[in-house]
């Protein structure tokens, strides 16, 4: 009799914790993380569309076009200019017998060397033109898809946090369950609350942190950018199949970097500044046409008469000594500077291919890991729902195996930031996605 008695709890709880957690694959249902979002490059595609159109970067090209402005200038002689002229007027603002009317024009030339120093400026500014804009372009695409990547990482963090929660949520509710039927004690009831708690709590950080990060994109994109979905950073960091480039090639590539062209460039333009300035130790001549009209006076009948006058500026003073030291002291720092990017791109270059690296290799080791974690999971759900192993247990298999998903989450991360630099920095759109968009150059 008191077998019988004592096994029909048994079987009612064995119904009671069934219908609880009657469903199975719900415990183990595989987080949105691991599901294939369509579209993730499309998304990503239209937030750096959307970075081409941010006030900071048309402002930097306004910047460059004003200071490209600046250089032209001083390869332009000057604009002519007329002058009108007259003599013989009275006290009281009336013309004397005698009055002379001159009117001249005056324009500044350039010597033929100084017209080809001149050119060579106007050429080297158009070149730097255009590449300071596509350098400047690249930049904020770069700090965009950065944001963007820490974005899709911080969502797909964000979806494992929750379905933990509500693993943990169904854990406390089976745990209750079996408390009120006397089958394991409240201390049981009470680890696994608090552990819900501190989950409760990461998971509010991952949402903030999320947040966070889209309000900084919402600002300095406007709305037609595109928030990434779970599951889009593996979706993407799949599609990433362009080959890296060769660790014995990143010198020579260096040499072809935006960064380091935008700067060798500007080191030209310095440097025709300089050879300009050379060119114009004696400034540059003027030459004046003049128009002249003497009225009658004394018999003699008016006549109109024209002038020629050629100004040749001397070289005295120390004005021009300090504005050829000044330009040729700029000249030189831009050479410095060229070295000094030159190298700082090959380190950089270096450390991404590295990283790349690393993350494709971690990636390929936790191929095999991630493909049997539903099944773990499974199991793991099954064995505690039947009693068959401790909430100890169950709460640090599910913590290992969130681990590994966690793991999965930053290479993918580290794999596209390493991708992105790599791109980036050779503006090879094969290593990440990058907007095309043809430079604008001065005219």
């Amino acid at each position: 009799m008191s077998s019988s008695i004592s096994g029909a709890p048994r079987r009612v709880s064995r119904l009671l914790l069934l219908t609880l957690l009657g469903s199975p694959p719900v415990l183990a249902a595989t987080p949105a993380v691991a599901e294939t979002v369509p579209a993730p490059r499309a998304r990503l595609i239209a937030t750096l569309e959307a970075a081409l159109e941010r006030p900071d970067l048309r402002a930097l090209q306004v910047g460059a076009s004003a200071t490209a402005s600046e250089w032209q200038l001083r390869a332009s002689p000057g604009a002519p200019h007329l002058v009108y002229q007259q003599e013989g007027i009275g006290s009281s603002f009336d013309e004397q017998p005698n009055a002379i009317r001159y009117l001249r024009w005056t324009q500044p030339v350039q010597a033929p060397w100084q017209r080809r120093r001149a050119r060579e400026l106007v050429r080297e500014t158009r070149a730097w033109r255009g590449a300071t804009d596509r350098a400047r372009v690249l930049d904020a695409v770069a700090e965009t898809a950065a944001l963007w990547v820490e974005l899709a990482g911080e969502t797909d963090r964000a979806a494992v946090l929750a379905a933990r929660l509500d693993r943990l949520e169904r854990a406390v509710e089976l745990q209750r369950a079996r408390y009120e039927l006397g089958e394991v004690a409240g201390t049981e009831v009470t680890q696994l609350e608090l552990q819900r708690t501190r989950d409760f709590g990461d998971a509010r950080r991952a949402d903030a942190r999320r947040a966070e990060l889209t309000a900084r994109l919402a600002a300095r994109l406007g709305p037609g950018w595109r928030a990434p979905e779970p599951g889009d950073l593996s979706a993407l960091a799949a599609e990433q199949s362009g080959a890296l480039p060769l660790a014995e090639t990143l010198a020579e590539s260096a040499e072809g970097a935006p960064i380091v062209a935008e700067a060798k460039r500007r080191s030209e333009v310095e440097t025709r500044i300089a050879e300009l300035e050379r060119s114009l130790r004696w400034g540059r001549p003027e030459i004046s046409v003049e128009w002249e009209r003497v009225p009658t006076l004394d018999g003699v009948e008016a006549f109109d008469a024209l002038g020629l006058q050629i100004a040749i500026p001397l070289p005295i003073g120390s004005g021009h000594r300090r504005r050829l030291a000044a330009a040729g002291a700029r000249a030189e720092v831009s050479a410095l500077e060229v070295a000094s990017i030159r190298a700082e791109t090959q380190a950089r270059l270096r450390g991404a291919l590295a990283a790349a690296e690393a993350a494709r290799h971690m990636i390929a080791r936790l191929a095999t890991p991630l493909e049997s974690l539903d099944d773990v999971e499974a199991s793991l759900a099954g064995q505690f729902r039947l009693g068959g192993i401790s909430y100890l247990a169950y709460i640090d298999g599910l913590a290992r195996i969130d681990e590994v998903r966690g793991e999965a989450i930053a290479t993918h991360a580290a794999l596209l930031r390493a991708r992105l630099e790599l791109a980036v920095l050779l503006d090879d759109a094969s290593l990440f996605p990058l907007p095309t968009t043809p430079s604008e150059v001065i005219s």
